[in-house]
């Protein structure tokens, strides 16, 4: 993993920096970080161990990815992170992953995004 790096439009960006802190523009970055392609895999435990955030740190995080259309939920494993945020009447450009949640444990990872 030495010397990895990732590409991001620098609009992107600066509008995640505006919309963004903390831990949601940190996990922001980490699902672009971990793209291959389009598909990314998120593991909360692998984010976790990475960033040194807690749990519900994470889980606030990626709530806050969905809420300002950073991430549009596909089914329980599967999620479309864009770069940029759409709204509910946007479709999503080529400029998007796919996110994949792995199952949840028990002492790992995180429930459903519900309220």
């Amino acid at each position: 993993e030495d010397g990895m790096f990732f590409a991001l439009p620098f609009d992107a960006l600066q509008q995640a920096c505006r919309d963004l802190n903390g831990a949601s523009l940190v996990l922001y970055l980490y699902l672009h970080q971990h793209k291959d392609g389009f598909e990314v895999m998120y593991s909360p435990q692998a984010f976790m161990n990475w960033s040194g955030f807690s749990k519900t740190t994470a889980h606030t995080a990626m709530k806050m990815l969905v809420e300002k259309g950073y991430i549009t939920e596909i089914n329980n494993l599967f999620w479309i992170l864009h770069s940029l945020p759409i709204n509910g009447k946007e479709k999503p450009n080529e400029d998007f992953g796919t996110t994949q949640m792995e199952a949840p444990t028990k002492d790992t990872d995180l429930p459903p995004l519900l309220d």
